[in-house]
């Protein structure tokens, strides 16, 4: 669970200074792997910054449950993130 924390962590802290293309390059360059056992994809990279469980949220349907689960990530940076996030999701969109 620490080194999951420890990754996790850190592409929090990169995508607040770099953009996804220099994290799956630096993650793969570090031998980082997806769940799968594959390298690690801007797909991946995405989902893992996108993933509320690491604030310690748990949603069922309609039921979400804050402060469910410990959270490995700081929830301000989490949020610093995910606003970052949306200019690069409306690029992809409209290409």
């Amino acid at each position: 669970m620490k080194r999951e924390k420890s990754k996790t962590w850190r592409c929090y802290g990169y995508f607040a200074a770099w953009g996804m293309v220099e994290i799956v390059n630096f993650l793969n360059d570090k031998g980082v792997r997806n769940m799968l056992g594959g390298k690690m994809t801007h797909s991946s990279v995405n989902t893992m910054l996108k993933n509320r469980r690491y604030i310690g949220e748990l949603s069922f349907r309609d039921i979400i449950v804050p402060e469910a689960i410990p959270a490995i990530v700081p929830k301000k940076l989490f949020d610093r993130v995910q606003k970052r996030m949306v200019p690069c999701d409306l690029i992809t969109y409209i290409a």
